[in-house]
C-alpha cells in the first residue's frame, strides 16, 4: 500500500480495553489506524488505574465485567470461524 493511502476495506476484529481514555482516543481512534477501528470496539474510563494492577483488577474489573463480556460476545458472533 502506498504511503498516505487510506484503508477502506479492512476492519479490526478486536476489543480494545484501557482505563485511560487518552490512550484509546489519541492512539487508536485518532491515530494512523483510525480507519480500521470503531469507537464501539473500545472500553475506557476517565481516570485509569495509574499502572496499578490491583486497582485495575479490584475496581475496574467488576465495574466493566459485563460490558467487556458483551462486546466480546458480539464480536465472536460475527465470526465465521473462531
Amino acid at each position: 500500500m502506498a504511503p498516505g493511502s487510506q484503508i477502506t476495506d479492512l476492519r479490526a476484529r478486536a476489543i480494545v480495553v484501557d482505563m485511560e481514555c487518552g490512550v484509546i482516543n489519541n492512539k487508536i481512534l485518532n491515530g494512523e489506524l483510525k480507519d480500521i477501528f470503531e469507537s464501539r470496539q473500545c472500553i475506557s474510563d476517565q481516570s485509569g488505574a495509574g499502572n496499578n494492577w490491583a486497582c485495575g483488577h479490584h475496581e475496574y474489573g467488576p465495574k466493566y465485567k459485563y460490558e467487556i463480556e458483551e462486546k466480546v460476545r458480539q464480536a465472536v458472533e460475527k465470526c465465521d470461524s473462531l
